[in-house]
């Protein structure tokens, strides 16, 4: 039980950072493109 605790505290860490780069990209591109809209209005 307590390797499985390790091993599922390594993982998160790895996962978060790939996933962090998605939803990054993803939001920051919809934010752009609705400031940009705002603007062009």
């Amino acid at each position: 039980m307590y390797a499985a605790s390790s091993s599922v505290s390594a993982p998160p860490r790895p996962r978060p950072r790939p996933s962090d780069s998605g939803p990054y990209l993803a939001p920051a591109r919809p934010a752009a493109p609705a400031l940009g809209a705002p603007r062009a209005r």
